[in-house]
C-alpha cells in the first residue's frame, strides 16, 4: 500500500491537495486522502463550471446594457484612431498641416471693394502693353488722350500716392504714409512745400509740409479709409491742388502676409524645438 502509485503522487504534490497532515501509514489514512482528494476535485469542477455561467451570464447582462451605447462607441473609433496617428505622427502631421495651412492662406481670397482679390480678379480682361512707343492714336482715343494729358499738366506732373503698414497706434488699423511724386522723376526741388487736409477726424487742421531729404509728405493713424486734399506750392508760386482717396484695400495683401510670415515662423519655432 505504502508503494501504489496514488500515494507517490500524493506524497510528490503535498500542497496541492495539503494532505501532510494525513497519516499514510494506515490504510484508513490512504482512504481518507483518496476520498478527500475525490471530493476537492469534484468541488473544484462543479465550482468552476458554476463560476464559468455566473461569468457568461455577467457578461452576456452587461452587453445587453452597453447595446444602446454601441452607436455611440462606434463614432468614438475613428476619432480615436487618427487622434493616435497624430500623436505618433505629430511632426509630419505638423509639417503637412502648416503647408496646407501656407497655400490655403497664399490662395485665398479677401475683398477688394465689390470684389475679391484672388479667384474673382483673375476673371478680369488682361490689358496688354504695348511694345510698339510710336503706335498711331485712333480717333476714337483722341479725346481720352486729351484728356490724359491735361491731368498731366493741370498737375505739372505731381501726384499724391500713399503706403501703409499695420498700425503701431493703439485703436487704429494702419499707419498711413502720404508723399508726393513726379511723373517720370524723382526732382522735387521745384516745390517750396505742400499742406494736406484730411478733414474733421483731424481736428480740420491744415498740415503744412516742407521737403525732408527729398521727401515731401506727412504719416497719420486711421482705422478707416479717408479723403486726402493737397495743394503743392511751387517756388514760381504756382499751386498745384491734388487729392487722393487713402483707401486699405492693399492693406489686406499685407495682412495676409504678416499672417503667411507668422505661420511660418511658428511653424520653424515647432520644428526647432522638436
Amino acid at each position: 500500500m505504502q508503494n501504489s502509485p496514488f500515494r507517490q503522487f500524493l506524497s510528490r504534490n503535498p500542497e496541492v491537495f495539503n494532505t501532510k497532515a494525513l497519516d499514510f501509514d494506515s490504510k484508513n489514512g490512504e482512504m481518507t486522502t483518496i476520498f478527500d482528494f475525490c471530493k476537492r476535485l469534484i468541488g473544484n469542477r462543479i465550482t468552476w463550471a458554476a463560476g464559468r455561467k455566473h461569468m457568461i451570464q455577467f457578461i452576456a447582462k452587461a452587453l445587453d446594457k452597453l447595446q444602446p451605447y454601441v452607436p455611440l462607441l462606434q463614432s468614438f473609433v475613428w476619432p480615436a484612431f487618427i487622434s493616435i496617428v497624430l500623436f505618433i505622427y505629430k511632426k509630419q502631421a505638423r509639417e503637412i498641416i502648416g503647408a496646407v495651412r501656407q497655400r490655403i492662406e497664399r490662395g485665398s481670397s479677401f475683398k477688394a471693394g465689390p470684389l475679391e482679390i484672388g479667384e474673382d480678379l483673375k476673371q478680369l480682361e488682361y490689358a496688354q502693353p504695348s511694345q510698339d512707343k510710336n503706335i498711331a492714336i485712333d480717333k476714337a482715343a483722341l479725346s481720352w488722350e486729351q484728356e490724359r494729358n491735361d491731368i498731366y499738366k493741370k498737375n505739372d506732373g505731381y501726384f499724391l500716392t500713399h503706403v501703409l503698414t499695420p498700425s503701431r497706434s493703439s485703436g487704429q488699423k494702419y499707419d498711413i504714409y502720404i508723399y508726393l511724386i513726379k511723373h517720370k522723376t524723382t526732382d522735387l526741388s521745384a516745390v517750396e512745400f505742400s499742406e494736406f487736409f484730411f478733414g474733421h477726424m483731424w481736428g480740420n487742421k491744415v498740415f503744412k509740409e516742407y521737403p525732408k531729404r527729398g521727401v515731401i509728405g506727412i504719416s497719420t493713424s486711421a482705422y478707416g479709409p479717408f479723403l486726402c486734399t493737397c495743394r503743392v506750392h511751387l517756388k514760381d508760386g504756382t499751386v498745384v491742388v491734388l487729392n487722393r482717396y487713402i483707401d486699405f484695400e492693399m492693406g489686406k495683401m499685407i495682412d495676409a502676409q504678416h499672417k503667411i510670415r507668422r505661420t511660418e515662423d511658428r511653424d520653424a519655432d515647432f520644428v526647432h524645438k522638436q
